[in-house]
């Protein structure tokens, strides 16, 4: 049990140690417990970028050194938190089965803990906020703490791990596993019904579900409330997995869900308690009005067959009144009014063949200030392209040739210059206009998105997953070398290329 808390503890870095054994009892709080008035206004943010588009406020390196070099490597997305990087990894034998999420120093590189195991691939953790009501001895709602951690942790099917520490001593955190609940597929984003915060996981049957948590304090009743809101999910079924490309704003009035089979659904979230579809469409309907050749309006339509897929990420852009929907297997890319669903523009990679989408999409901005969509196309058989469009009227304004075949969703920093890597394990540095900065040699594919992270007190790095082999932390060149890591620290292949 202590094990437990100390594993907590070093996850959240704010939890307060606990004595208490047992397991943790869920109860509702009680009806008049709950206050009637919303919060929106003190509940403005849910997590770090939720709109998915990966777009960092951190300046990433352009001399790059190795900072420390840590086994493992990640299946997905790294995080930052309280002066860790919790990367989700494979177990020690390589299985997929049995990942956990591990935890290391972003000083150091040395392993801090870990949490697990899980059943399945495991999600990148899910990060948001949530409230604390406060009632005196009469239970009169007398503050309301706006900003309470919650925590997400997903693997396999049906299981994930819901964690938010005590806001009071003696009272045990909420760390709980809910079962039979779709998480394979989780961080699509949160919002608040105006109560509380709900993050929503999906699964590979059509099913959304929304995790509602909030802590109540009072005098018949202190701990957390946690349930399961099924509204998301359509009816009828739409029998078709539900990709990593459902995303809810942080405006909180409106989210899509993008589906295996081409369909997309919008979400009002502003619907007060459960939030509902707000409309319909498919990649194939957004297609009606492309054309064989995109420059001539008169020449013959060119829709897309029923077989293709959003099984990339749909992103909002900065104020998120556009959503940007990837038809897969194809290479379209079209955006949408995030409200309505209605088409503003649609683009094909290259008119004259399919190029499907493998990376991205991923939104940043050029030295005009002006904001950019980037995604990575397989034009070759060993080969792909990145693309960068004009994000208000989807024109290319430059693509480049990428020695290798690359599957990696770019991170574009506040600068606008974007850190990718490839399945031959070269990392990259590109400008926003298109121009390589610098490339590392790492010798293992590299597939999931380097992330920038702020050390305390110290440089920003970037960490980066090479396979499930090594974690590597690359800061800005330094004259006097990083301490050594666990592994070791220094200049990989004499620098950058």
């Amino acid at each position: 049990m202590m094990k437990r808390y100390l594993l907590f503890g070093l996850l959240t870095g704010i939890v307060l140690w606990q004595s208490a054994s047992g397991q943790y009892v869920l109860r509702k709080a009680p009806p008049e417990d709950r206050s009637s008035t919303p919060i929106w206004s003190s509940m403005p943010i849910y997590g770090a970028n939720q709109r998915l588009s990966h777009t960092s406020p951190y300046e990433g390196p352009t001399i790059p050194q190795v900072r420390w070099v840590a086994s493992g490597g990640a299946i997905n997305e790294p995080t930052h938190l309280s002066g860790r990087v919790i990367a989700p990894q494979m177990s020690i034998f390589g299985r997929v089965r049995f990942p956990r999420y591990v935890l290391f120093d972003v000083q150091s590189g040395l392993f801090r803990g870990s949490l697990g195991p899980f059943w399945g691939q495991l999600s990148p953790l899910t990060i948001f906020n949530t409230a604390v009501y406060v009632f005196d001895r009469n239970d009169v709602l007398v503050q309301v703490v706006p900003d309470w951690p919650v925590f997400i942790m997903a693997g396999g099917q049906y299981e994930a791990r819901v964690i938010s520490p005590s806001p009071v001593f003696g009272v045990p955190p909420l760390d709980v596993t809910l079962r039979g609940v779709p998480a394979y597929r989780s961080g699509f984003g949160v919002y608040t019904d105006g109560l509380m915060g709900n993050a929503v996981l999906g699964d590979n049957f059509g099913n959304l579900f929304g995790v509602a948590v909030y802590w109540v304090l009072s005098n018949r009743y202190t701990g957390p409330y946690i349930g399961v809101d099924f509204s998301f999910t359509p009816w009828p079924p739409i029998s078709s997995a539900v990709l990593s490309s459902a995303v809810f704003n942080e405006h909180n009035d409106s989210g899509l869900a993008g589906y295996h089979n081409g369909i997309i659904i919008g979400y009002n979230t502003f619907n007060i308690p459960q939030p509902g579809p707000s409309f319909m469409t498919s990649v194939m309907e957004l297609s009606q009005d492309d054309r064989i050749d995109p420059n001539d309006p008169s020449s013959a339509p060119d829709p897309l067959p029923s077989d293709d897929s959003v099984d990339r990420p749909i992103v909002f852009n900065a104020d998120n009144t556009i959503a940007y929907v990837c038809a897969s297997n194809y290479g379209r890319i079209y955006a949408l009014g995030a409200l309505g669903g209605s088409r503003l523009w649609g683009v094909k990679l290259d008119p004259s063949r399919p190029i499907p989408i493998m990376g991205g999409p991923s939104l940043g901005r050029d030295s005009l200030g002006n904001e950019v969509l980037y995604v990575i196309g397989r034009s070759g058989s060993n080969q792909s392209t990145l693309y960068a469009l004009n994000a208000q009227t989807g024109d290319l304004l430059w693509s480049r040739a990428l020695p290798n075949v690359s599957r990696c969703t770019p991170t574009v920093d506040v600068r606008g210059r974007l850190y990718f890597g490839d399945e031959r394990g070269f990392l990259y540095c590109y400008d926003s206009d298109g121009n390589q900065i610098w490339r590392l040699a790492f010798g293992a594919p590299i597939n999931v998105s380097p992330v920038l992270m702020s050390i305390p007190n110290g440089p920003t790095v970037l960490v980066v997953a090479v396979s499930n082999r090594y974690l590597i932390c690359i800061q800005q060149q330094q004259r006097v070398p990083p301490s050594p890591g666990p592994i070791g620290a220094g200049q990989v292949g004499g620098g950058a290329q």
